[in-house]
């Protein structure tokens, strides 16, 4: 019993910080649907595509960088596509950790190189963009696999 007091004791406590509860976990759920709801709304392009390079551009924006995507293996979902995909980011950026609200919001504007994307676009400004993942090996996948295994 003491060893397991020492090692629960040598545990961050930061790491339970931001477990949901089964109804919080709903919620934030919920609350991302009706984000990317809205994003479909406001966008007029949605597409796939590949990210070949990035660079920096100048900006008209005061206070923001402003980049820009050359792209390939494009699938159009939604409008017209004119190979047309730039973002900003402010210049200085400060990041305050320390809130768990909206964990599950993708709300990435900026694009890596050698990335997939699903992305939603207003006149070729990105206004989300979730990478596309490898597939997974999910809990399903997993219990046919110990079953077909025999266990």
């Amino acid at each position: 019993m003491r060893l397991l007091l020492l090692i629960l004791s040598m545990i961050p406590v930061s790491i339970f910080a931001c477990q949901f509860t089964s109804e919080g976990f709903e919620k934030a759920l919920k609350e991302h649907r009706q984000f990317v709801e809205s994003i479909i709304q406001k966008s007029d392009t949605i597409v796939e595509i590949f990210v070949d390079s990035v660079e920096q551009v100048k900006s008209e924006k005061s206070g923001f960088n402003k980049y820009q995507a050359t792209v390939s293996n494009v699938e159009k979902i939604k409008g017209e596509f004119d190979n047309r995909v730039f973002w900003y980011k402010p210049i200085e950026q400060i990041v305050i950790m320390g809130s768990c609200d909206n964990l599950y919001w993708d709300n990435n504007t900026s694009l890596d190189e050698e990335e997939s994307y699903l992305v939603y676009l207003k006149k070729g400004e990105v206004l989300r963009a979730r990478v596309i993942e490898l597939p997974e090996f999910s809990y399903e996948d997993e219990r046919k696999l110990l079953k077909a295994k025999g266990i």
